[in-house]
């Protein structure tokens, strides 16, 4: 048997150790919950870590894409460089013709202006050739017979220079 002050002994370290067993069960009860609380944790970190991947995943498609248009763009800007530097190529080009067809058209005027001076000349020359040869011819009838021989001879002279010149005036035209 159990003397009396020992069975208060006892009950004193059974009701330590009853409060001890509610103090480690409420401790652990808390534990559980942080356990929980972190395990929900790690699973928000590791959705969001996901997440992030995913992002990272978009943005290198996305830099890879611009990088692609880039180059694109690039090629584009020197094609358009290219053509324009044709453009000012072809552009010089018919400045240059234009002024080759401007020197052209110049010299053909003056060729144009000298023929209509010539055929001018020409015009006038006639006239007086025409005048000389009625002239002549007055006076064939007013002269004797040999001086007649004579001045028909000229006469033919002065005609056969008027179909010369009315034949370079047709050529010149």
């Amino acid at each position: 048997i159990i003397p009396p002050s020992q069975t208060i002994k006892l009950a004193k370290i059974i009701s330590t150790l009853q409060h001890t067993t509610v103090s480690l069960t409420y401790d652990l009860s808390v534990a559980k919950s942080n356990i929980t609380s972190n395990l929900l944790i790690i699973s928000t970190i590791t959705e969001e870590k996901s997440s992030l991947l995913k992002d990272l995943c978009t943005l290198q498609t996305t830099h890879k894409e611009l990088h692609q248009l880039s180059q694109s763009l690039l090629q584009q800007q020197q094609a358009s460089k290219d053509k324009c530097n044709t453009l000012l190529h072809e552009l010089s080009v018919a400045t240059s013709t234009n002024t080759s067809n401007n020197k052209i058209i110049s010299n053909m005027t003056n060729k144009i202006s000298n023929i209509e001076t010539k055929f001018h000349q020409t015009q006038t020359n006639k006239v007086k050739l025409h005048k000389l040869y009625t002239s002549l011819l007055h006076r064939q009838k007013q002269t004797p017979i040999l001086n007649q021989e004579i001045l028909l001879h000229h006469i033919t002279l002065i005609k056969h220079s008027i179909l010369k010149a009315l034949h370079e005036e047709e050529e010149d035209a």
